[in-house]
């Protein structure tokens, strides 16, 4: 996608809520001319993709639609996990600077 192209954008969001029954952006849809999207995650929808795609044993599209592979490979799975364990080690070094449980 081009970025001249790009007509609008609007947020994308998953099927979890926060505490206050909102859904949780996931990510921006980039709209382009022709009436297609992609759409780009943020950290958190990143990283909420990989945890289903690990549960799931599927690989998913940004979009969250199926992709038509068999299943994630050792190097796929081996991927996503070390990011989720990077992302829990850098949580835990923030909570432990702010004092926090």
């Amino acid at each position: 996608m081009n970025k001249n192209q790009i007509v609008s954008t609007e947020p994308h969001y998953g099927k979890t809520k926060k505490k206050n029954g909102k859904p949780v952006k996931i990510g921006t849809r980039l709209i382009n001319k022709d009436g297609e999207f992609n759409v780009v995650l943020t950290p958190a929808g990143k990283g909420a993709k990989f945890a289903s795609e690990l549960k799931n044993n599927k690989r998913y599209y940004n979009k969250g639609t199926k992709v038509k592979a068999e299943g994630l490979t050792d190097t796929q799975r081996a991927y996503r996990a070390g990011y989720l364990d990077a992302r829990k080690d850098n949580a835990k070094v923030y909570n432990a600077k702010k004092n926090k449980k």
